[in-house]
């Protein structure tokens, strides 16, 4: 009985890991559960968990959007993503692993909606996510002094040298 369970819980195990979404599959899986539609709106600069950067949020990050295509940084994970019509798809990697995905719309100055587990292909079973437009804002969440357009254009810049170090975008 013993080595049945042990043969039960490794097929399980296979068929869980086996159903999660691979990296090689992301351009695919993005292609399928965006639809194509063109962009209508453009998410480029720096990005900002609602809740701050504290341990249990997403953190800080830039997003570059090139036409439809996103690639960027969020707190540790690597972002590659598309805009269809006013919806975001993000796949969140670390690590060379997806973790998570994301569909997002810009609600009221913030991008917002769910992120899903790897293996929820079909997006179904979310959590709620939102981040703010760093740029858009006066106040940095972990910030007592205001930001000034300044530093902003500078933090945007340093985000984008970031991305390039990791070979995200080209520019």
């Amino acid at each position: 009985m013993r080595s049945f369970s042990t043969v039960f819980l490794t097929l399980s195990l296979i068929f869980v890991i086996s159903c999660a979404l691979r990296q090689k599959e992301i351009d695919p899986w993005l292609n399928t559960i965006s639809g194509g539609k063109p962009p209508e709106i453009d998410i480029t600069g720096t990005w900002c968990d609602i809740q701050g950067t504290g341990f249990f949020t997403w953190g800080e990050g830039y997003l570059h959007q090139e036409q439809g295509s996103i690639r960027g940084v969020i707190g540790k994970y690597n972002i590659r993503g598309v805009v269809s019509g006013k919806i975001v798809y993000l796949v969140f990697l670390y690590g060379g692993d997806v973790h998570y995905t994301a569909r997002l719309e810009i609600f009221k100055g913030l991008l917002t909606g769910n992120y899903f587990e790897p293996r929820d292909k079909k997006q179904k079973s979310g959590y709620a996510a939102s981040f703010v437009r760093i740029g858009d804002r006066t106040q940095s969440p972990t910030a007592t002094k205001e930001v000034k357009p300044e530093s902003i254009a500078d933090q945007d810049e340093a985000w984008r040298q970031k991305l390039k170090q990791r070979g995200l975008i080209s520019e």
